[in-house]
């Protein structure tokens, strides 16, 4: 995601990662941002929103080292991309960018 955001994305893409534990709290998730350069948006997920991706998308979604990442498309829709490491070419790819 760091290479991707670093070669800069369209104006109507934005990335942001989302924090699933739900123990992490706002300092914590600041604090590992700043530590790794990240500059994409982060966000927290509440315990409902952990419960909901669990039940629609399967457990898998809320292990990290799976690499998850979803594409939400302007009209809503919602993919889950293949767990694992992606590319900078392969998230391209994903979202149709050259």
């Amino acid at each position: 995601m760091q290479a991707l955001e670093t070669g800069g994305l369209p104006d109507n893409i934005t990335a942001v990662s989302l924090d699933i534990d739900i123990y992490e709290d706002e300092d914590l998730l600041r604090a590992h941002t700043e530590r790794h350069n990240f500059t994409w948006r982060f966000a927290r997920a509440t315990p409902d929103m952990v419960r909901e991706l669990g039940d629609t998308f399967g457990q898998s979604v809320l292990n990290p080292p799976n690499e998850p990442v979803f594409i939400i498309t302007p009209d809503g829709d919602i993919r889950l991309l293949r767990f694992g490491h992606k590319s900078v070419e392969d998230l391209k790819r994903e979202l149709g960018l050259p």
